[in-house]
């Protein structure tokens, strides 16, 4: 939950996108076309009264006239809009953030495989990037992480550590400014280059194991799933961590592998995997909590982080939609983003997505209790979990065992 303008709007948001906070304006709610019930009104809407805000200074895409909105790394779930770049002032933990960088929507939907259009429902947070700021020819947007470390000198790094958390064995998800959570990052530091607007892994294999109880199969995991009917993946394939995204995009072959093991239906109008709760092996598959396994190279080492100010530049947001309690699969032929959701730092990323019924969870859906973790430095790389304790952050939120606003966007 963050106040946003002069008259301190609470709007509940998800966090973890790059550069750009994506914020849904209250006059959204007058367009009711996909939907007689403005779900937005759920997570809290910017009536853009404040005086603060400005939404013409900045003269870049997006500027207000309908058009793709390139919100999601994944782009499984297109969004068109009408949306314009702002600024304004944000407070976050009791911290005033002066001209935040935002993109403020007043018109969209988004469109699903099936061809059906739904409404927009929670904007999102992003809490970085590898620069303290963004600029625009002469005009200038605060990064978050940014400013508490360079502007107000809040937090002691320009880093934060972020943790989806997994509702189903009850563990919430928790945001740590400047630094991170050291209980909540398992194994060993693995340092990736980030390319300013993702953050790459080199995935190498998918693996389906039990977190609690007997295996549902006869033997104790199943291997080898990433390349399983696709030779060409055999030495693996570059994924993006983007905890916006809700799903676990991989290629179609990995993704029937894994839903050859799993009780599971494709529902080709979500694009989802959805449980099959009539199959006699359901219970006993999801009682005992199945989980899919990501194997990533990894180069163990311990890293620090400085940011430099801002270049001009004007592009490479991270926003996606994202979240549902419990991590669902959707995959696509040219699916290459598989969400590692969990321990982010630095620069990086977040969650969303819709939930119409308890069919609308996915194969995978409890991949986020996996505790392999991503994090992201300033200086170009970013971590497969870590155990190195760097920085004493300043601001710790948790975000709850549960996610109450569950909508596409």
């Amino acid at each position: 939950m963050v106040e946003l303008g002069s008259a301190q709007e609470q709007i509940a948001l998800y966090p973890g996108a790059w550069w750009t906070s994506y914020i849904i304006l209250s006059s959204y709610c007058s367009n009711l076309t996909t939907s007689p019930y403005c779900y937005a009104d759920d997570a809290g809407t910017f009536s853009a009264q404040s005086t603060t805000w400005d939404n013409t200074s900045i003269q870049y895409a997006p500027d207000g006239t309908w058009g793709s909105l390139d919100i999601s790394q994944t782009n499984a779930i297109p969004i068109y809009g009408k949306a314009h770049r702002s600024t304004d002032m944000m407070n976050l933990f009791g911290t005033d953030i002066p001209s935040s960088n935002l993109i403020t929507v007043e018109d969209g939907y988004q469109t699903y495989p099936g061809g059906q259009n739904y409404p927009l429902e929670v904007g999102t947070l992003a809490l970085g990037a590898q620069y303290v700021n963004q600029t625009f020819g002469d005009v200038g947007g605060n990064l978050i992480t940014g400013w508490l470390w360079n502007g107000s000198q809040t937090i002691q790094s320009n880093t934060y550590g972020m943790h989806i958390g997994f509702f189903a064995l009850g563990i919430p998800g928790s945001l740590m400014l400047g630094g991170y959570d050291q209980s909540r990052v398992l194994g060993d530091v693995s340092v990736q280059p980030h390319t300013g607007s993702s953050a790459p892994i080199n995935l190498l294999d998918v693996s389906l194991g039990v977190a609690t109880g007997g295996s549902p199969w006869n033997s104790t995991s199943k291997e080898n799933l990433l390349a399983q009917g696709n030779s060409s993946l055999l030495g693996g394939t570059t994924v993006i961590a983007a905890p916006v995204d809700p799903y676990l995009y991989l290629p179609q072959s990995s993704c029937d592998a894994i839903a050859a093991e799993l009780p599971v239906t494709h529902n080709s109008d979500l694009g989802l995997y959805a449980w099959n709760t009539d199959d006699p092996q359901y219970q006993r598959t999801y009682s005992q909590k199945t989980l899919p396994r990501c194997r990533n190279s990894e180069t163990p080492t311990t890293t620090s982080a400085t940011a430099p100010k801002s270049p001009e530049s004007s592009d490479s947001e991270g926003f996606s939609r994202g979240a549902k309690v419990g991590i669902s699969a959707g995959c696509g032929a040219a699916g290459f983003l598989f969400v590692v959701l969990l321990v982010l730092w630095l620069v990086r990323r977040q969650r969303r997505q819709k939930s119409d019924s308890a069919q609308d969870t996915a194969a995978c859906d409890a991949l986020a209790a996996q505790q392999a973790s991503t994090a992201h430095l300033s200086n170009g790389s970013s971590v497969q979990s870590s155990s190195a304790g760097w920085v004493k952050p300043c601001r710790i939120m948790e975000l709850g065992e549960t996610q109450p606003y569950q909508g596409p966007f």
